[in-house]
């Protein structure tokens, strides 16, 4: 037992040298080049049980990767600034890791494995921001996380996959109505929005297995664009965060809520009016006419203009179910 508590005190301290050396990139930290290459077990057959602490640092990890994985799968690339920011704000957590949770001997031993695997992502993310290892490895360190580690509502997986595919439904739109808008001007785009985006928002849908839709602040299409009692709190939120100074771009938000068939998992991400939305979201009277007459057409009810750029025009929208554990049946 006294053996056992020296080398876990000894391997406590080899992490926060890690963590030490993480921002000076040195020798010190080839050392430990290997730390992460520990073999992670169960209790037997069971996963470790965790604290308040540790649950809270992993989930902050887990979402500071949520938008640089987006950007990515979206065909993007991560800038080094972006990249340091995020390499900065996982080594934080785990330094509030070490400083916080309290695990019996063997739990604490299997965190370190993982502790070790995070720190050499976020160096990696840091030294080479484009190749996406870094990332990659961050992520698999969560992976081995959620199971190895028992942390109730971590299935719902975060920012990253939600994240991902509101970033394909803008990218995929914003291509549509480019090219309609070289063709037809506003009026074909018009069309794109009328039938290409519910398309879009169809298929990621099929392909995922989340509800993926946009909502309205002032909506176009009361049958497809209104939000629900959630949804609207949550606009009326980024409303204030972006009147307060805040970016656009960090006005998302992840919660689980209670459903009719039980708990669900929720995302946002704001839609800010861009220089192109103000053709058929702007000011009304200075529409041309014939986009008037094909949005009254088209649009009879719509309220989704008198816009301003910058404004808070809505935001992506998507939901599924908590995935739960099932019982394998008996043989």
């Amino acid at each position: 037992m006294l053996h056992s508590r020296v080398m876990l005190a000894l391997s406590r301290i080899a992490v926060v040298g890690i963590i030490l050396a993480m921002p000076v990139l040195g020798s010190a930290q080839d050392q430990h080049a290997h730390a992460g290459a520990g073999v992670l077990e169960l209790n037997n057959g069971d996963k470790w049980a965790t604290d308040a602490p540790l649950r809270s640092g992993m989930e902050k990890i887990r979402d500071l990767i949520a938008t640089p994985q987006a950007v990515m799968a979206a065909g993007g690339s991560v800038s080094a600034s972006q990249a340091r920011l995020v390499a900065g704000g996982v080594r934080q957590q785990v330094e509030y890791l070490m400083q916080n949770c309290k695990l019996e001997p063997q739990a604490d031993a299997a965190l370190h494995v993982l502790i070790a695997r995070l720190l050499e992502g976020a160096e990696q993310l840091q030294s080479s921001p484009a190749s996406g290892g870094g990332l990659a490895r961050i992520r698999s360190a969560l992976d081995g996380y959620s199971q190895y580690f028992d942390h109730v509502g971590w299935e719902a997986g975060g920012m990253a996959e939600p994240a991902a595919l509101a970033a394909q439904f803008q990218q995929a739109l914003a291509g549509k109505l480019q090219a309609a808008m070289k063709v037809g001007g506003p009026v074909g785009a018009i069309a794109v929005c009328k039938v290409e985006a519910p398309a879009i928002a169809s298929r990621l849908s099929r392909r995922s297995g989340w509800q993926v839709k946009r909502v309205g602040t002032r909506v176009r299409n009361p049958l497809s664009g209104l939000p629900d009692a959630w949804e609207q709190h949550e606009l009326s939120r980024f409303q204030q965060r972006l009147q307060s100074g805040e970016s656009a771009a960090k006005l998302e938000e992840l919660a689980i809520v209670d459903g009719p068939q039980g708990p669900v998992v929720r995302y946002m991400k704001a839609i800010v009016v861009a220089p192109q939305c103000l053709a058929c979201h702007g000011a009304r009277e200075a529409q041309p006419q014939k986009l008037r007459a094909a949005l009254a057409r088209d649009y009879p009810h719509d309220a989704a203009t008198d816009y301003a750029l910058g404004d808070l025009r809505g935001a992506f929208s998507l939901q599924r179910l908590v995935p739960t554990k099932t019982t394998p049946a008996a043989e």
